[in-house]
């Protein structure tokens, strides 16, 4: 698609109408938000069904070129025409009669040439007078003033501003001052009318949004396989759920005498780019875990069974038999928590407050589409802090369990009572207060887990687990005790 400078640079001499449509406006109205990939469709010609589809003065017939809509809603249109191929006034009244048709009726129409782009208020004394008139060479430095009336994120408020101002108008016209509470009244109709549409248009975006999230996951991931899903998933927060069955279905799509190559791939993905090293975090190890357990017994998948005996021993004994996985383990429950804290003591950024400051001039849609607020804002340097810790530290027990004490010392030491928390888990204690690689493979994995996959020191945590005094039932407590009962079922 061209750019806004190569728009401003548009060679328009000699150009037919249908010419300045394919390579001017088409690429314009994607750029002010329309057609393309978004939700904002853009009706032309030959789609529009109208009780009356055109209006005539005279022997003239009168076609609209372009409705932009949001979300399928039209409020402006878009009158076509070919450079010096008519007058611009003879444009200006097509578009006019159109947009002030009664089945259209919108309060904005456009005249569009390739040399110039105009836009017109219909509800003005002057509606002739462009409210905004930008000569294509100007186009890329002056488009922020084109995009405040007609783009797709910013055309409401430019109606409902324009709108308040006659409605202000009309108001100080009144004789009565009773008449003004009705005006009250009818916008709260109006506004609880609107309110389911309202709401279903901030689904609509949402949806739009994850699919698109979506889609760039699968897009990366059909490009770079396994040792994508391996890289995500190596990461300090958050439980992985459907990087574990991205990884599984990548690993049986391959034919069996590849699988264990493949696996490889994934396990690469945990040294996060020192080949010498494996620093892997807790969620890597899950994604590694349910591989291992929902492959194992198929064909060219008989390698996975000894990894998954030995990752449920791992988690649920903490490393017995590795220390150095047992010292990553222990600054990884502190380390976030840690980097939490720190941040909120120390540092004198008002997330929140820098959170309204980015989205001060984003429209309705972009907040939707981002979701940011000082929680994220926190979450993301935590989440960065603490990678760049991690990436960095020696990767030696001796090291590692030094870095977790100094942390771990300063925990204790911190009162986070006066601090702003998060909304859900305040200052990421959840890591450190559980262990949550030992309650995600029960939780998340005990189902797959197997009885050939325990052996007696791992049963005898279990019963220690179950009979914890205020065990979580659901998460620890019930996936305990059915581990427990079947392998004391294969042992009978």
């Amino acid at each position: 698609m061209r750019t806004l400078q190569q728009l401003a640079r548009y060679r328009f001499e000699g150009k037919s109408e249908q010419a300045v449509r394919e390579e001017w406006i088409a690429p314009l109205l994607v750029h002010l938000g329309y057609g393309g990939d978004t939700l904002n469709e853009i009706r032309y010609e030959l789609p529009l069904r109208l009780a009356q589809p055109f209006r005539r003065i005279g022997r003239q017939r009168v076609d609209v070129d372009y409705v932009p809509t949001v979300l399928g809603r039209g409020l402006w249109i878009l009158e076509a025409k070919a450079a010096a191929s008519e007058a611009w006034e003879d444009a200006i009244s097509q578009a006019w009669l159109y947009a002030t048709h009664p089945e259209v009726d919108v309060p904005f129409m456009a005249v569009a040439d390739g040399t110039r782009i105009a836009v017109y208020e219909t509800t003005r004394p002057d509606w002739d007078a462009p409210a905004c008139d930008l000569p294509t060479p100007e186009l890329a430095r002056r488009f922020s003033e084109l995009t405040a009336v007609l783009g797709a994120q910013h055309v409401t408020q430019a109606i409902r501003t324009r709108t308040m101002r006659h409605l202000g108008t009309a108001m100080r016209a009144e004789i009565s001052e009773g008449r003004l509470g009705e005006y009250v009244q009818e916008v709260r109709e109006l506004s609880e009318e609107a309110r389911p549409t309202v709401r279903e248009n901030y689904l609509s975006v949402v949806r739009d949004q994850f699919g698109r999230e979506r889609q760039l996951e699968d897009d990366a991931v059909a490009a770079g396989g396994i040792f994508v899903v391996g890289a995500w998933a190596n990461r300090i927060l958050g439980v992985p759920v459907r990087l574990m069955s991205m990884a599984e279905e990548l690993l049986l799509a391959q034919q069996p005498a590849a699988r264990p190559q493949t696996f490889n791939r994934l396990l690469a993905a945990g040294h996060r780019g020192d080949p010498r090293l494996a620093r892997e975090f807790w969620n890597f190890r899950l994604v590694k875990l349910w591989v291992a357990l929902t492959c194992s017994g198929q064909d060219g998948c008989d390698f996975l069974a000894p990894v998954a005996k030995a990752a449920v021993r791992d988690h649920l004994l903490d490393f017995p038999d590795d220390p150095l996985g047992r010292a990553a383990h222990r600054l990884e429950r502190v380390l976030p928590l840690f980097v939490s804290l720190a941040l909120r003591a120390s540092s004198s950024t008002d997330f929140a407050a820098a959170a309204r400051q980015i989205q001060e001039h984003w429209s309705d849609e972009t907040r939707t589409r981002i979701r940011l607020d000082g929680d994220r804002l926190h979450f993301d340097a935590v989440l960065r802090a603490s990678e760049a810790v991690w990436d960095e530290a020696p990767w030696r027990a001796d090291a590692l369990n030094a870095r977790a004490a100094q942390m771990e010392e300063a925990v204790a030491q911190m009162d986070p009572s006066e601090q702003q928390s998060l909304a859900h888990d305040p200052y990421l204690r959840v890591n450190f207060t559980s262990d949550e690689l030992q309650v995600a493979t029960l939780n998340e994995l005990g189902a797959r887990i197997r009885a050939e996959h325990l052996d007696d020191e791992v049963v005898e945590r279990l019963r220690e687990l179950a009979a914890v005094p205020g065990v979580d039932e659901h998460r620890v407590g019930q996936p305990s005790r059915r581990l427990i009962a079947a392998y004391e079922g294969l042992s009978d």
